[in-house]
């Protein structure tokens, strides 16, 4: 296998993993769970921007750049899935 088709198959496991968990998060009793998870997301990308904009790194890398896009990414997903799982929800009723 090459290395663009481990990229492709670990990103659709972790898409999958973040949308299932999203809805099992939202389609329970307590509806409020499923803002945890973008909260979730939201609050790892803003740590990641703080850090590199706080703290002093003489060497800097990509690291603090590839967990806000991973953070950011992920709460858009999650946001996604979130919406579409409400608006099913009052469908239904």
């Amino acid at each position: 296998m090459s290395i663009g088709s481990n990229i492709v198959v670990v990103g659709v496991t972790v898409l999958i993993l973040i949308i299932g968990t999203q809805v099992l998060l939202t389609t329970r009793k307590q509806k409020a769970l499923g803002y945890i998870l973008p909260t979730l997301f939201l609050l790892f990308a803003g740590y990641n921007l703080y850090k590199s904009l706080y703290v002093y790194n003489p060497y800097p890398t990509m690291q603090e750049g590839m967990y806000m896009t991973f953070g950011l990414i992920g709460f858009g997903i999650s946001t996604v899935t979130l919406v579409v799982c409400r608006v099913m929800g009052r469908r239904n009723r």
